[in-house]
């Protein structure tokens, strides 16, 4: 058997204006509740993003602190630096010094006395007593063999405690 639908299709029905305006309503309130919730997300995140800028500043400030303080370092090591070296300068001139003073008490001749020098940066002056020319000269000779010092020049100035003062100048290799 055979049935055909001979029923005329109807067209469909138009809506009426409240339905219309409660379909506009449903979207625009859709839309409003999607947007808002949007919105709130939004802010929540811009709320976020400003404590986050908060810390950043507040690195940002503990880093400049801390770059002030490395300079101060570095500046305080260079300093330290450079006394190091005027420090190590002045103890190899110390112990120069103290070697030609050394070289001056222990090369003396048995009966001469040591009564001063005066050690510049490249000569001695230095005075002594002695009973006799010969043993200043033999003690000039003995400086001179140590390669520390060379004679200029030796004059006597007289006595002193029945001995004959000496003023010698000495010239630093």
């Amino acid at each position: 058997m055979i049935q055909i639908d001979l029923a005329v299709r109807r067209r469909p029905e138009k809506l009426t204006s409240l339905q219309f305006l409660l379909l506009f309503l449903g979207i625009l309130l859709g839309t409003s509740l999607i947007v808002g919730i949007g919105l709130i997300l939004q802010w929540n995140s811009l709320n976020n993003l400003a404590d986050e800028i908060g810390e950043l500043g507040v690195k940002r400030d503990s880093l400049e602190i801390l770059e002030a303080e490395i300079i101060r370092y570095k500046d305080l090591k260079d300093s330290h630096s450079e006394l190091m070296l005027v420090m190590e300068d002045a103890r190899k001139d110390t112990e120069r010094r103290l070697d030609i003073l050394r070289l001056l008490r222990t090369e003396l001749e048995p009966g001469m006395k040591f009564l001063s020098c005066r050690i510049e940066p490249d000569s001695v002056i230095t005075r002594c007593l002695s009973p006799s020319n010969v043993k200043v000269a033999r003690y000039l000779e003995e400086l001179s063999r140590s390669g520390l010092l060379r004679v200029i020049e030796s004059e006597p100035q007289g006595t002193r405690q029945g001995l004959i003062e000496h003023r010698v100048l000495l010239k630093i290799q």
